[in-house]
């Protein structure tokens, strides 16, 4: 099976609205994004469990071998000190059953050029 790939569209900002409040409801900034959801990573949210991240040693593509664990419980963590909310990009996309994915995150820099790519571990589809 051939390489294929499949674009989002260029996202340069993510879509909200700050609301001002009232008596009721505090001033607070809804996201209005489709292409993102934010996510507690402490899991406090009904139902919600926590989200488990790699939480040591370096980059793998293949997560078999990965440390994970929820960023609470892993405050000296260098890239998730400070961390109480996670970003997630949702993919509108189908996907194929028994397919992997893989995803590549494309930095540009403020001329619009290639500033780095980075890609995420893969994602097998049952």
């Amino acid at each position: 099976m051939p390489n294929l790939v499949q674009v989002s569209p260029l996202i340069d900002r993510i879509a909200y609205k700050d609301h001002e409040g009232s008596v009721a409801v505090d001033p607070h900034r809804e996201i209005r994004d489709p292409f993102f959801r934010f996510r507690s990573a402490l899991g406090t949210n009904e139902g919600q469990q926590p989200y488990d991240v790699p939480v040591q040693g370096t980059f793998q593509r293949e997560m078999d071998e990965a440390a994970l664990g929820q960023p609470v419980k892993f405050p000296n963590t260098e890239y998730l000190k400070g961390i109480n909310t996670l970003m997630c990009w949702v993919d509108p996309m189908p996907v194929a059953k028994g397919a992997r994915y893989q995803y590549l995150i494309v930095h540009f820099n403020e001329r619009g050029e290639i500033d780095r790519v980075i890609p995420t571990n893969y994602v097998d589809q049952p």
